[in-house]
C-alpha cells in the first residue's frame, strides 16, 4: 500500500513527548500520536492548489523530523502491559478517523495531480503507477 509511511508516522508522533518530559508511558505516546496526525492532516488539508502544495512543504519537513523522534520515543518504552493495551485500544476510533482523513487527502491530492515529488518524498509515498 502506498501510504505505508503514514502508519510508520502514526506510531513515530510518541517520540516528541518521551524527549520533553524524559519518561512517557503507552499512552502519553498514543496521545502524542494522535496529535501528530491531527496536525499531518490539518497541513495536508490546506494543500488546495499548487500554491498551498509548496506552502505546506516546510510543514511537512518538520512533522517528518518530529516522526524520528516519536520513533525513538516509541523504541525507548518497555514492553506494553495488558492495561496499556487496553488504554490505546480505547483510542482506536480517534485514531481510525484521523487516518481515515489522511489517506483522504493523500487520495483526493493524487486525483488532483497535485501530489508533488517533494511532497511523495517527505511522506515516503510510493511512486504512482
Amino acid at each position: 500500500m502506498k501510504h505505508f509511511l503514514l502508519t510508520v508516522l502514526s506510531f513515530l508522533s510518541l517520540t516528541s513527548l518521551a524527549e520533553e518530559t524524559g519518561t512517557a508511558s503507552h499512552i502519553d505516546l498514543t496521545h502524542t500520536v494522535l496529535d501528530f496526525l491531527s496536525r499531518t492532516e490539518l497541513c495536508l488539508n490546506s494543500c488546495r492548489d499548487a500554491e498551498t502544495v509548496a506552502a505546506a512543504i516546510p510543514q511537512l519537513r518538520e512533522l517528518e523530523k518530529e516522526c524520528g523522534s516519536i520513533v525513538e520515543a516509541q523504541r525507548a518504552l518497555p514492553e506494553p502491559t495488558v492495561q496499556d493495551y487496553m488504554a490505546v485500544q480505547d483510542q482506536m476510533e480517534a485514531f481510525n478517523t484521523v487516518w481515515d482523513a489522511i489517506c483522504k487527502h493523500i487520495e483526493r491530492l493524487e486525483t488532483e495531480q497535485l501530489m508533488t515529488e517533494e511532497m511523495r518524498n517527505i511522506l515516503h509515498i510510493a511512486p504512482s503507477r
